[in-house]
């Protein structure tokens, strides 16, 4: 019995990180949306990814698939900072948990020159 903890409590706690792990679903970089459109931009699409690591504790067990739902802003409207939220992802998790963070743009787009906003805006009302 080592500061009040005894064997029984060591061995729930062996038994508990056996049977629980951290499960990494997306971290900053990967793409979470390809080519989302961009107007007024110096690119016609950007990727989204997560801006801070998701990740959860699971059990190793549970075999049933997370159910991760998207929102984002649209059409996303340049320009953007690479650290500017546009969006959110959530992942429902086995138990019923959710967890949600910000969906960001995988890298900064520039607002187009005056003839290329010009021609995106004629172009649409075609």
């Amino acid at each position: 019995d080592v500061w009040g903890v005894g064997l029984r409590d060591d061995a729930f706690y062996r038994q508990f990180f056996a049977t629980y792990a951290t499960r990494t679903m997306f971290k900053p970089g990967d793409v979470v949306v390809a080519d989302v459109p961009v107007w007024h931009g110096t690119q016609p699409t950007v990727a989204l990814t997560v801006a801070e690591p998701m990740a959860a504790y699971v059990n190793k067990a549970e075999t049933s698939e997370l159910k991760a739902s998207i929102k984002y802003t649209q059409p996303l409207i340049a320009p953007m900072a690479a650290d500017k939220p546009v969006g959110e992802i959530s992942v429902k998790m086995p138990s019923g948990q959710t967890i949600t963070t910000a969906l960001v743009p995988a890298n900064a787009v520039e607002e187009a020159g005056f003839l290329t906003r010009y021609w995106q805006s004629l172009k649409s009302k075609l």
